[in-house]
C-alpha cells in the first residue's frame, strides 16, 4: 500500500471512530479501485492534527491534545508524533512538542511546525534525532496562545525548492529564520522559506484561515479558506506571487483591485487540501 493511500485511510478511520462510533469491522464504501482498511484507532491515536509520509511507507501522525482537552493549556508541550510502520509497529517519533500543525518529510529529515517553532528532526527510523529549530516566533504571542486557531499551519515543498506555509489571520510578528531575517505578516497569507530556514518572505496575502497549501503538477498554488466576516464563504483560490485576496477589508463588496476566488463552496470550516493534479 502506498503512502498516499495510508494517509487517506488513516484520516477516514480516525473520523469514523470519533464521530460515528462505528465498530472496527464497519468501513465506508469506496469507489472502484480504492481500498480502505483500519490501521490505527483510539486510544492508540488521540486528537490527530496533521499527517505526512516518508518514501519508505512510514506514516507520521501528529497529536494536538492542547486544543481538544479543556484541561490542557494551548501553550502546553503535550504534543507528540506517532510513527506508523509498514510492518504494523508504532513508535513515538517525537514528544514534548507544542501544538503540531504542519509536517513535511524531505531528504531524511522531518520538518515539524509546532508553534511557536519550526523544528527539523533527523530521521532515526523509529524516532527523531538531533532536533534543530530553523524558524522561531511563528505565533503572535501572547494573544494567540489561548487557542491554536488561525495560526501558521501546514506547508508544502514546491518544485522551485521553497517551502510554502499557510498562515491564518493572526499573522506573524517577529518570525525569525536561520539567516537572521525577520518577517512580519499582518493578517493571513502564504509565506515561503528555504528548507534550511533562510530567506523568509511573504508570497501572498488577504486570506482568513487557510490550513494548508496544495500544489499541482505545474507548481501552481491553491488554498481553501473560510471567511465569516460579513458573509461566510468557503473560498477555493488560485494563489499567485504578490497576490492580495482582500480579507478582511477589501472583499465584501468585491473590489476590482483584489484577486478573486475560483469557487465559493458556501458556509463551513474549510480545512486542508490534497495534492492537485
Amino acid at each position: 500500500m502506498n503512502p498516499k493511500s495510508l494517509v487517506l485511510l488513516l484520516l477516514l478511520a480516525s473520523w469514523i471512530r470519533t464521530s460515528l462510533s462505528l465498530q472496527a469491522t464497519e468501513t465506508p464504501t469506496v469507489a472502484p479501485g480504492w481500498k480502505i482498511e483500519l490501521v490505527a484507532q483510539s486510544p492508540d491515536l488521540r486528537h490527530p492534527s496533521v499527517v505526512c509520509a516518508s518514501p519508505d511507507g512510514r506514516v507520521f501522525v501528529a497529536e494536538d491534545p492542547m486544543d481538544i482537552r479543556s484541561d490542557t493549556p494551548a501553550n502546553a508541550t503535550a504534543g507528540r508524533i506517532v510513527c506508523l510502520h509498514p510492518d504494523g509497529r508504532q513508535t513515538i517519533f517525537a514528544d514534548n512538542l507544542n501544538a503540531v500543525f504542519g509536517m513535511q518529510y524531505l531528504e531524511g529529515k522531518l520538518f515539524v511546525l509546532h508553534n511557536p517553532r519550526l523544528t527539523v528532526f533527523r530521521d532515526g527510523g523509529d524516532l527523531g534525532n538531533e532536533p534543530r529549530d530553523i524558524i522561531t516566533d511563528t505565533l503572535p504571542v501572547p494573544w494567540a496562545q489561548d487557542w491554536n486557531d488561525h495560526v501558521p499551519a501546514n506547508f508544502k515543498l514546491g518544485m522551485d525548492g521553497w517551502f510554502y506555509l499557510a498562515v491564518g489571520d493572526k499573522g506573524l510578528f517577529g518570525c525569525t529564520g536561520t539567516d537572521g531575517r525577520v518577517l512580519n505578516l499582518r493578517g493571513g497569507g502564504i509565506v515561503r522559506f528555504r528548507p534550511d530556514g533562510s530567506e523568509l518572505e511573504v508570497y501572498a496575502t488577504g486570506v482568513r484561515n487557510i490550513l494548508d497549501v496544495a500544489i499541482n503538477a505545474k507548481d501552481e498554488l491553491f488554498t481553501y479558506d473560510n471567511t465569516d466576516e460579513h458573509q461566510w464563504m468557503g473560498r477555493f483560490s488560485h494563489m499567485v506571487e504578490a497576490g492580495e485576496y482582500g480579507y478582511p477589508h477589501n472583499f465584501i463588496p468585491r473590489r476590482p483591485y483584489t484577486l478573486w476566488m475560483m469557487h465559493d463552496f458556501g458556509a463551513g470550516a474549510a480545512a486542508r487540501l490534497a495534492k492537485l493534479g
